[in-house]
């Protein structure tokens, strides 16, 4: 009995030790990036009003947008390692349309920019990735019809795959300053990368 129980007890050591090293290795895996720049035409994103029972209002602005950033050529599957930077954002204020009680334009603060990309995770079924996740900081401006300025912030999630950055939802900024602003606004649209990155993870 005391041999058996030695051997049942060296079992589950080898066992632990073994998934120990099996999840290091996976926590030391890393991506490589083919075609490392983000560029994209002109499309168009929605800010979307929420209240304070995280009810949309029904105002939303439409503003034409365009971003531009780079990619690492390798990062760390790691959640939280920076994997590349938004470098530039333009939003056409003047071709901005609104619906609802308030519209008006957005802006992106200087603060926006440059700004670090943090990996999140993957989507699809290895060793086929279909989409890799991210995080970045935003600050933007709302300007509503009534001429209220409120600035908003907050991390946004956005999704590289199959050659689009997607703003997938809920992906809320949320209220710092101003007066008679809605309590968040949440960023929704889909844009189009001019050389579509692949993922490889090593």
């Amino acid at each position: 009995m005391r041999i058996l129980r030695r051997f049942v007890l060296a079992v589950v050591a080898t066992v632990f030790v073994a998934s120990v090293f099996a999840v290091s290795a996976s926590a030391l895996r890393s991506f490589s990036v083919r075609n490392t720049t983000l560029s994209e035409s002109s499309s168009a994103l929605t800010f979307a009003a929420f209240d304070e029972t995280e009810r949309e209002t029904g105002a939303q602005i439409i503003c034409a947008v365009t971003l531009s950033g780079t990619l690492a050529s390798t990062f760390a599957k790691t959640r939280g390692a920076v994997a590349g930077h938004m470098t530039s954002g333009r939003v056409a204020e003047e071709r901005c349309t609104e619906s609802g009680p308030l519209g008006g334009r957005a802006r992106f603060t200087r603060e926006s920019f440059p700004q670090e990309m943090t990996y999140e995770s993957f989507e699809g079924t290895l060793p086929r990735i279909t989409g890799v996740r991210f995080s970045r900081f935003v600050d933007v401006s709302i300007a509503n019809a009534m001429g209220a300025l409120c600035q908003y912030q907050g991390n946004v999630a956005v999704i590289i795959q199959n050659g689009l950055l997607i703003f997938r939802t809920p992906n809320r900024v949320f209220y710092v300053s101003g007066m008679m602003c809605p309590v968040s606004h949440e960023m929704r649209g889909t844009k189009i990368i001019a050389r579509e990155p692949t993922f490889t993870l090593l």
